[in-house]
């Protein structure tokens, strides 16, 4: 036995008095409370070494006591101890920090046995922030498979609720192993207090501290990673930064932050990830900062999305080549399927498939790498005059990759090329004449612009309020047609020419229908038949 351990032990024995000698356990505590289940050595609690989200540990060391042979601890006149066990998973540095309202104590061991024991590391009242507390703080060196034995205790026999927290990842190589990320955000609490930096360590985010926690993480699929480290106690000043590579040395910088926006000192980062690939975060503190703090990360999975190009403009006949395009939001590393199909719009008055539009479905295939590939479409030409259309163009299904359909459809529009002429019906008025003379008034026809489809319009004569069928006029009735690129027509309608001294008359021009064009100016169209006979006295 150690001449140190030796020594404690007798102070003890001599603190306790002689029934100590004899005592089996603990010393009986001041009140008859039932002992913590990790009040004795060799009950300690496994404290879980692998783990990242079972690195906290929520007791109440209320009842514990101190047993013969327990050596005294950093602290303790003498004091009460929970002990716990840690087994190394591989070689490297591990810290624990208490949090409590009394003032504890830690201290770590080697030794198989409570007699055996050798001081690693121990501490009171640490020190955060340049505050003393009541809590304590220690860092060790452990060597791979090697068993540690942690005793809490309390000054003067404090005790009550504490915490324990313990983190080994201070070094690259014994980064903590995160799950793969969802889009259900994981976050658990970490801290930096009493991290170091490596000496090959980049300066995170170029403005890192030097005490820095390590973590690593590996995509299932690709996507967009959010990492954010919110500032907790003590942290007065968070840094992020997130790598690729293998070796310290080697890291490729992936995202880094510093501040997340003005005022707000918390850190976090945004990036493309891809499946398989490894990724490394560093949580480090602005001059120097330590403390605990909220680490949390999320990934959204590739998202595909359609969009229809620009108008279509319909043509004349025959068809008209129509583009829309999936797109992802990033590249993969593996190929990403995504299906679609063509749909009329559920609108009425819409594009219609076989009279404006072809139908069709297919499929698309991402190469690594690709984020961007053209639909080919059809659009059918026509010569009606009709307003612009639109079609659907369906996004059905997506596959590989882990990508996800964003925005389930988009729209081609068609652009109607086809304009209406503008009719106008115009009538002179005319002299009369005498009987036999075959005079006639024109009524013209006119459209504004060659149309593509021939125009028809429909009429017939009437004599309004003053001419009379047969007596000024004869009756005219038909359908008149336009060919396409014709412009000007024209309809006679013959006057009766007579002797008799009369007021002028009207011949209305009434259209029953129109075809291919629009009247310009609705109504009947009209003209005055003058009077040329001369009243003798």
């Amino acid at each position: 036995m150690h001449t140190s351990l030796i020594r404690r032990r007798a102070l003890v024995l001599a603190l306790l008095g002689a029934s100590a000698a004899t005592a089996v356990g603990h010393a009986a505590p001041a009140s008859a409370v039932v002992p913590p289940a990790n009040d004795q050595f060799a009950n300690a609690t496994v404290l879980p070494a692998s783990d990242v989200f079972s690195s906290h540990w929520n007791g109440d060391s209320t009842g514990a006591g101190l047993q013969v042979g327990e050596p005294i601890h950093v602290g303790t006149a003498p004091g009460a101890s929970v002990w716990f066990r840690y087994t190394a998973p591989t070689t490297g540095r591990v810290t624990l920090v208490t949090t409590t309202a009394w003032d504890s104590a830690l201290d770590v061991y080697t030794g198989g046995t409570l007699t055996a024991l050798k001081q690693v590391a121990s501490d009171d009242d640490a020190t955060f922030s340049g505050q003393p507390s009541k809590s304590s703080l220690v860092s060790f060196t452990v060597v791979k498979g090697t068993t540690y034995s942690i005793a809490l205790s309390g000054a003067s026999s404090a005790q009550g609720a504490y915490s324990l927290a313990w983190q080994s990842n201070d070094n690259f190589a014994t980064a903590a192993s995160l799950p793969t990320p969802t889009m259900v955000a994981t976050t658990l609490t970490q801290f930096t207090y009493d991290a170091t930096a490596e000496p090959a360590e980049p300066q995170h985010a170029g403005v890192g501290g030097g005490h820095t926690a390590w973590y690593s993480f590996t995509p299932s699929y690709s996507g967009q990673v959010t990492v954010r480290a919110d500032r907790l106690t003590h942290f007065a000043d968070g840094v992020l930064a997130v790598y690729t590579g293998s070796t310290l040395d080697g890291l490729v910088p992936t995202a880094a932050n510093d501040d997340r926006d003005t005022g707000n000192r918390d850190p976090a980062v945004s990036f493309p990830a891809y499946a398989g690939t490894r990724y490394y975060v560093a949580v480090d503190g602005y001059a120097a900062s330590t403390g605990k703090f909220l680490l949390s990360y999320a990934q959204t999975p590739i998202y595909a999305s359609i969009w229809g190009d620009a108008p279509v403009t319909e043509g004349d006949s025959g068809s008209t080549p129509a583009t829309a395009y999936v797109k992802l939001t990033q590249a993969a590393t593996v190929p990403i399927t995504v299906r679609w199909a063509t749909s009329d719009d559920i609108e009425a008055g819409q594009a219609t498939a076989g009279q404006d539009y072809q139908a069709a479905s297919g499929s698309v295939v991402f190469a690594p790498g690709e984020t961007t590939k053209p639909i080919s479409l059809s659009v059918r030409g026509d010569l009606k005059t009709e307003p612009s259309e639109r079609f659907r163009v369906l996004l059905t299904g997506v596959s590989g990759g882990g990508a996800e359909p964003w925005g389930s459809l988009s729209y081609v529009s068609i652009k109607d090329d086809d304009v209406t002429p503008k009719l106008t019906i115009t009538a002179p008025d005319v002299v009369e004449g005498d009987p036999g003379e075959g005079k006639v008034m024109p009524f013209s026809f006119t459209l504004n612009q060659p149309s593509k489809v021939p125009v028809s319009v429909t009429y017939y004569t009437w004599g309004g309020s003053t001419a009379v069928e047969g007596g000024d006029y004869l009756p005219v009735a038909g359908t008149l047609t336009f060919v396409p690129g014709q412009t000007t027509k024209r309809v006679d309608v013959p006057i009766v020419g007579d002797n008799t001294h009369e007021l002028p008359e009207t011949v209305d021009l009434v259209v029953t229908t129109i075809s291919g064009a629009v009247w310009q100016h609705p109504g009947r169209p009209s003209g005055l038949i003058l009077d040329d006979d001369i009243i003798f006295g």
